[in-house]
């Protein structure tokens, strides 16, 4: 059975459970409770995978023609069983970051689809945003107006997660008193503040200050091939290329430099820490445009080269590849070279994932979608 962008609810059901069995019995068997007495109150329904399925069909009540709400409906839970962690002092489940996880797990799913690029990029934003809408929410139900930076020229993103969002919130079962805001209609809601955004970005003006340019993305995601084409002029600040140095000149592969580095952390300090911060010192001091390559896959890690760079006009490219496809390559590179990533650590990276927005400063924002797509927004 072939699927696409304009697919039913039905038809999307069924391809999924067909090509995808695996999954579908990762989320059948991962429940949002603690356990049998002690239920999720936000999720009586129990399963992720029931959840999903209410999930989907709130989504084609309130939005039956809106394909992006369809797909990410589908789609936007799927990492919450790996994510999935147990606090037993707590007596709670807990799926933090299942957001940023369940966006990289999508692209793999999508790939298999036949659908322009630009749906596809809008929908793993739809998933990985879909745990921050009622962050934007005051107490008293007003709108936050930095919703209006961190949207700024994406007001289709704006349009179509407040209907993901919605359909999310009353996808479930809950318990009388515990959960607010559900029966809000987000979309009308949200209506003052998305008239004021527009489609397309108006990139804030480069000032003709250096630039800096922030890659966000995993390991094997393309960064490396893309830094070789585009900016093979421009000083390049990797952590990764200071450990493999390191490990060079000791005799070790890249993987015996890392952990030694880790289990050594003044050696780090020395040999990594201090000599980024000097590259960082030596560029700003001498005025030069500079990239880095880093994961950069947290708000955190992308702050502290923006606070270092505040004088420069920032860009970021974003890198969306697959997490099956990551590890596929992953394990071609550890043949070729020895640099292995355990899978799990791309798993974590993958759960750290925050979509950058301009309210973190920067001037423009790039996808690339498996080293074969830009867009800028």
């Amino acid at each position: 059975m072939q699927v696409n962008l304009t697919s039913s609810t039905n038809e999307l059901v069924y391809w999924f459970q067909m090509e995808f069995p695996h999954l579908v019995n990762q989320m059948n068997s991962s429940t949002h409770h603690y356990d049998a007495q002690t239920l999720n109150p936000y999720h009586v329904e129990g399963s992720v995978w029931t959840h999903s399925m209410m999930v989907c069909l709130m989504a084609n009540h309130i939005a039956p023609e809106n394909h992006h709400v369809r797909w990410s409906s589908l789609l936007h839970d799927i990492g919450k069983p790996s994510a999935r962690q147990v606090n037993d002092t707590n007596k709670r489940a807990s799926f933090y970051g299942h957001e940023g996880l369940s966006s990289y797990m999508a692209i793999d799913i999508l790939n298999r689809v036949e659908m322009p690029v630009y749906d596809k990029i809008l929908i793993t934003q739809i998933i990985a945003t879909h745990g921050d809408l009622f962050h934007y929410i005051n107490s008293d139900g007003s709108i936050k107006n930095d919703i209006l930076v961190n949207f700024k020229g994406n007001r289709q993103l704006l349009e179509n997660l407040v209907y993901q969002v919605a359909a999310d919130s009353q996808g479930r079962f809950w318990s009388a008193g515990h959960v607010t805001n559900l029966n809000k209609d987000l979309p009308l809601q949200f209506k003052p503040i998305i008239d004021k955004l527009t489609y397309d970005a108006v990139p804030m003006k480069n000032t003709g200050a250096p630039k800096l340019t922030i890659l966000v993305g995993p390991p094997c995601s393309g960064k490396s091939s893309y830094l070789a084409k585009h900016f093979a002029e421009t000083q390049i600040i990797s952590r990764d290329d200071l450990v493999q140095k390191f490990g060079v000149a000791r005799g070790m592969n890249y993987s015996e430099a890392f952990r030694f580095l880790m289990d050594n952390k003044t050696v780090c300090k020395d040999e990594i820490d201090n000599v980024l911060n000097a590259q960082a010192l030596e560029a700003r001091n001498s005025n030069t445009s500079v990239v880095i390559d880093m994961t950069s896959m947290s708000k955190k890690s992308r702050r502290k080269w923006i606070n270092e760079f505040s004088k420069y006009d920032k860009s970021a490219i974003v890198f969306l590849t697959g997490l099956e496809e990551l590890n596929r390559r992953n394990k071609i590179r550890a043949t070729a070279t020895g640099k292995n990533i355990p899978p799990h650590v791309l798993q974590d990276m993958c759960l750290k994932y925050s979509m950058p927005t301009y309210a973190e400063g920067f001037n423009s924002i790039e996808f690339i979608w498996d080293g074969k797509f830009a867009w800028v927004h």
